[in-house]
């Protein structure tokens, strides 16, 4: 029944009241268009998960929004951004790193840990002038070599490096 209601909306109605009810006979739900739909006898309340802090580091397993679609998948942090940390999607790896908000990270699921592909820091040889930069070292790539995503570049797609071409 609640569309597009705020925690704090949420609160503000079980303050007023606070023995449960549609909220009607005090006119707090009565005056906001988007409960007229409510019956008068019904009890309305939705739950909100609140998680524990918890530490966020360079190649910490987790679960993170995926901007995309806006639902959470499994993934790895890669290293810290501007905007908070670059996420590497499981099975996604090849379409290049998310710059992620702090308040869109959640801790792994359990089940997950250890499913999602390490990576970590290097540098690699870039192919279009051939230099070696600073970069992060993925999962192995289909033709045997390794997925590299560059620093400063994390968003790009990641580039198939002979592992000849990655210096620890």
């Amino acid at each position: 029944p609640f569309k597009n209601v705020s925690p704090l909306l949420h609160a503000m109605y079980r303050r007023q009241n606070p023995q449960g009810g549609s909220g009607r006979e005090r006119g707090f739900i009565k005056e906001r268009s988007w409960n007229d739909d409510i019956p008068q006898e019904e009890d309305v309340s939705f739950v909100v998960n609140v998680h524990e802090p918890f530490e966020i580091y360079a190649g910490m397993e987790c679960r993170a929004m995926y901007y995309g679609d806006e639902a959470f998948y499994h993934g790895v942090i890669v290293t810290q951004s501007r905007r908070g940390w670059y996420i590497a999607f499981s099975g996604f790896e090849g379409e290049g790193l998310q710059d992620t908000k702090v308040c869109d990270i959640l801790r792994a699921s359990p089940r997950l840990i250890g499913s999602a592909a390490p990576w970590s820091p290097c540098e690699a040889r870039f192919y279009q002038d051939m230099t070696f930069y600073p970069a992060f070292r993925g999962p192995v790539s289909p033709s045997g070599g390794y997925l590299v995503s560059f620093a400063g570049f994390e968003q790009q797609p990641p580039q198939d490096t002979d592992a000849i071409d990655i210096r620890a």
